[in-house]
C-alpha cells in the first residue's frame, strides 16, 4: 500500500498489479491528490467499503484476480458516488464497452499516458465528487431546515390554539365581571337610598340624626325610601292604640 500527498486534497485510489505503474501514477498525482495505491484487489475493495471517502478509483483492466471492469463494477455498488476510471494498455473497444456496462466508468485512459493531460482529465472528475458531497450536505441541511420549519409551524398552531383558549377564557371572565359589577351597582344604589319619614318628611342622615328633607337635598343628591322618624313613629303608635 502506498499513501502519499496532502490529506486535504481529493482522495484517489489506484489499483494496478504492476508496482511500477502504481509508483509512477502516485508520484504524478501526489501534488493534486491524496493518493492511496495498492496492487491488492481485495485490499482496495475493503478500503472502498470501509471509508467511502474516495473521489475517484482508477483500476487497471488487466489484473489477475479481477479485471478492472469487474473491480469497478463492485466499486459502483460499494461506493456509488466515487468516480470510476479504467486504465488500459491498449485501445480495445470491447474492453471499454464492457467497463462502461459493468463498472459504469466515467473515463478510460490508455497506456502510456501524457502526465499533464492526465491530471487535467482527472481534476474535473474529482471536483464532481466534491460537488456531489456538497449537494448531499445541502439536501440534508434543507431537510433539517424543513423539519425545523415544520416543528415551528406545529408550535405556532399550538400557540394559536392556546391564544384562542385564552381569548375564550377572557370573554368568560369579562362576562362574569360585568355581572358582578352590575350586582355591586345595585348594592351601591341600595346604599345610597335614604329613609324618609312618611309623617313629617324628615330624612335619616345618620343612625341617630334626622334632617329636613328640603335642606338635606340642597346639600346632597340621594334616593329616598319611606319610613317614620322616632317622633312620628310615637305619634302613629299612639293614634293606632287609640283606634
Amino acid at each position: 500500500m502506498i499513501e502519499i500527498g496532502k490529506p486535504e486534497n481529493p482522495k484517489v485510489l489506484i489499483v494496478d498489479d504492476e508496482v511500477e505503474v502504481l509508483n509512477s501514477l502516485a508520484d504524478l498525482l501526489r501534488k493534486d491528490f491524496h493518493v492511496f495505491a495498492t496492487a491488492d484487489v481485495n485490499e482496495s475493495l475493503k478500503l472502498l467499503a470501509s471509508h467511502h471517502i474516495f473521489s475517484m478509483v482508477i483500476a487497471d483492466q488487466r489484473m489477475p484476480v479481477l479485471t478492472g471492469a469487474e473491480l469497478l463494477a463492485k466499486a459502483a455498488r460499494t461506493s456509488p458516488d466515487t468516480a470510476r476510471v479504467l486504465l488500459t494498455g491498449y485501445a480495445d473497444l470491447e474492453v471499454v464497452i464492457d467497463a462502461v456496462n459493468q463498472g459504469q466508468i466515467v473515463q478510460y485512459i490508455t497506456k502510456p499516458w501524457d502526465g499533464v493531460k492526465l491530471v487535467k482529465i482527472l481534476k474535473p472528475i474529482a471536483e464532481r465528487y466534491q460537488l456531489i458531497q456538497e449537494n448531499r450536505q445541502l439536501i440534508q441541511q434543507l431537510a433539517q431546515l424543513n423539519q425545523t420549519v415544520s416543528d415551528s409551524e406545529a408550535q405556532m398552531e399550538t400557540l394559536a390554539e392556546a391564544h384562542s383558549t385564552l381569548e375564550s377564557d377572557n370573554l368568560t371572565l369579562k362576562a362574569a365581571y360585568d355581572q358582578l359589577d352590575q350586582s355591586f351597582w345595585h348594592l351601591r344604589k341600595i346604599q345610597e337610598v335614604l329613609p324618609i319619614c312618611m309623617e313629617c318628611g324628615k330624612v335619616k342622615t345618620t343612625d341617630t340624626s334626622w334632617e329636613d328633607v328640603v335642606s338635606y337635598l340642597k346639600k346632597n343628591t340621594r334616593f329616598l325610601s319611606h319610613g317614620y322618624c322616632p317622633e312620628c313613629a310615637e305619634q302613629v303608635l299612639r293614634q293606632y292604640k287609640k283606634a
